[in-house]
């Protein structure tokens, strides 16, 4: 029997950006898009593709989300994507050859792309993602930033996963109050203790030379300074949150 393949994304108001995603799809015998309620025509799209469309609330836990994806995918395998990402021919041509083979999970080469700057460095790096997989054995946790694992060895597929992350810099900013604020209740969750000092300051302060110079973000010129800065805010403000969620539940 040929082995089938789900594609699993999660969606939330990406009307918008998910047509590109779905287009790039077509090669697979199940689309599932979990929709979390979205209150634009995110599920109409999706439909329209030929899509598997369940409604299914993420209440701020992508790991649990992703599980319920897997509990009701219909195939042997699963490819993981978000909705603002695209796969390649290439990478379909490899993907499609890989479930064919004995069972494996495989990490995906993701490129970040922006209409109007070349970013290669930094905190907006390319990196590579666990996304294909079988059905059987695989696990996800963690609140967000969520880890997606296998029990089957792992090793990487030629071909990159286009990345369309951000629109503009008000949408940096939208995701990064919302992850930030997920984070922080998946800290004060696991009880994790960090010194105001070292959240508010020492951390954001790493972020930043990290990005910028370590990782080598001053190479991408304007934008790389742009995208070190905003990870340090990130930082700030993850902890920021976390401590005001571990005192306050959050509320001042």
């Amino acid at each position: 029997m040929t082995p089938s393949l789900s594609i699993i994304i999660l969606a939330k108001n990406c009307a918008s950006s998910l047509a590109r995603t779905l287009a790039s799809v077509r090669f697979a015998d199940e689309v599932l898009v979990i929709d979390d309620f979205s209150t634009d025509t995110t599920a109409d799209v999706a439909r329209s593709s030929g899509a598997r469309v369940l409604q299914h609330a993420l209440n701020g836990d992508f790991a649990a989300q992703r599980r319920f994806g897997v509990e009701t995918a219909a195939s042997d395998w699963i490819l993981f994507l978000d909705s603002d990402e695209v796969v390649t021919p290439e990478l379909q041509a490899r993907i499609l050859e890989a479930v064919r083979r004995p069972p494996a999970s495989y990490y995906l080469r993701r490129l970040n792309c922006f209409e109007h700057h070349t970013i290669r460095h930094g905190s907006m790096r390319s990196d590579r993602v666990l996304r294909l997989m079988p059905k059987e054995g695989t696990d996800i946790t963690g609140r967000v930033h969520e880890k997606i694992s296998s029990t089957y060895p792992a090793s990487e597929l030629s071909g990159y996963l286009l990345h369309y992350t951000y629109r503009n810099w008000s949408e940096t900013i939208r995701k990064l109050d919302s992850y930030t604020s997920y984070l922080g209740k998946q800290q004060a969750e696991r009880g994790k203790d960090t010194s105001f000092l070292m959240g508010a300051l020492l951390k954001p302060t790493w972020a930043f030379f990290k990005a910028y110079v370590v990782d080598r973000g001053f190479l991408d010129g304007k934008m790389g300074f742009l995208f070190a800065v905003h990870h340090a805010y990130y930082t700030f403000m993850k902890y920021a949150k976390w401590d005001l969620e571990k005192r306050t539940k959050g509320v001042f």
